[in-house]
Formats: structure tokens, C-alpha cells, sequence
């Protein structure tokens, strides 16, 4: 599948995306995925955020870092 966030991000003042994830082994695949394309993702905008929320392990936290994505992890409140 070809695609391009070129137009989009170029119209948007923001873009916000949302996932969520079973565990650390599904956002591992994820990344695994989308790896050959978060570079080329973050050169569209001069100034892009990436923040992780939720109870990952730290292998998950390490990859996230390697891109400068932010991680946090819940510390108090309700789980389902």
C-alpha cells in the first residue's frame, strides 16, 4: 500500500493520532511495522510530539526513546 501524509499534514495545524494496544508484545509489532517509516513521518513537520501512555515494559520504553517519543506510565487511578 502507497500513501502519503504530505497534504494532510501540510493543511493541519495538528494531527492527533490514537491506538491502543493489549500489551507491550502489540506495540513492539507495531513499531516493527511502521520502524522503515517514523523517519521519513517526523521530516514532514518542524515540530512533531510523540507521547505513549500506559503500562509498557522497558523495551517498549527504550524504542519509543529512540525516536524521542515521551513515556508515561499510570500511576494511580482506575484500570478496566
Amino acid at each position: 500500500m502507497k500513501w502519503s501524509l504530505s497534504a494532510l499534514i501540510m493543511a493541519a495545524v495538528a494531527v492527533l493520532a490514537v491506538a491502543h494496544y493489549a500489551d507491550s508484545d502489540a506495540v513492539r509489532a507495531h513499531l516493527a511495522t511502521i520502524e522503515a517509516l517514523i523517519e521519513p513521518m517526523m521530516a514532514f513537520a518542524d515540530n512533531v510530539s510523540v507521547e505513549v501512555y500506559g503500562s509498557h515494559d522497558g523495551q517498549v520504553r527504550e524504542a519509543l526513546a529512540s525516536f524521542g517519543a515521551k513515556s508515561y506510565q499510570p500511576y494511580a487511578g482506575f484500570v478496566r
